[in-house]
């Protein structure tokens, strides 16, 4: 892991030319999905303060307009409400047309599970558990702040090996079926909301050295 958390700091002192996805100022850069076509983005979500607030209603989410791979992804989040239930979740390789579960991994956000891994539609993690009829890679501990407080969020997307890390610990690794897509922030019926949104360049080809399985 040691290798890992040095690659973080390389990329936090602004090593591998780290890219802003979200401005801090309004959604450009990504598009809105929800299954009301009425919906707007300022019904969606808002932009106060460089913090980017998901109202959590109508289910959808935000995409990136671009696709990405090998690379490593920072955000921050915290949810605007304590309810036991918070739900929410980082979507990565979304390949395909959008729906309401597209194609993609999903880096969970949800309380007690942040951090798990698992896939939706043809975008697997294919030799993981199944558990409750999907392909799930679980956390070995809760890292996740109570809500209302910042939490650190990292993924790190190295060809088909997709790794996460709340707050500085090991959340969860394993090789999925596809290497690329673009991102995605979900609202899923909780309100939350995101800051520090970047991302940045991780080595090619693939080294596993860099991203330890676990």
């Amino acid at each position: 892991m040691a290798i890992l958390f040095a690659l973080v700091s390389s990329c936090i002192a602004g090593e591998g030319n780290p890219k802003r996805l979200f401005n801090g100022l309004d959604t450009t850069g990504w598009r809105l999905f929800t299954t009301n076509q009425n919906v707007t983005v300022a019904d969606f979500c808002n932009v106060t303060n460089g913090v980017l607030h998901l109202n959590g209603k109508p289910i959808g989410y935000l995409r990136t307009e671009n696709s990405f791979s090998n690379y490593w992804l920072h955000l921050q989040f915290r949810w605007t409400e304590d309810l036991p239930r918070n739900n929410s979740g980082v979507f990565v390789h979304v390949t395909k047309s959008d729906a309401i579960w597209p194609d993609c991994i999903q880096c969970q956000v949800k309380n007690g599970t942040t951090g798990e891994l698992f896939g939706t539609g043809s975008v697997q993690f294919e030799t993981a558990p199944i558990i409750k009829g999907k392909h799930v890679i679980q956390i070995k501990e809760n890292s996740e702040k109570p809500s209302g407080e910042w939490n650190d969020y990292d993924v790190f997307v190295n060809d088909k090996h997709i790794e996460t890390k709340i707050n500085g610990k090991f959340g969860a690794a394993g090789e999925c079926n596809a290497s690329s897509g673009s991102i995605a922030l979900q609202a899923e019926g909780f309100g939350i909301e995101f800051r520090e949104i970047r991302i940045g360049e991780l080595p090619r080809p693939m080294d596993d050295s860099i991203s330890p399985k676990k």
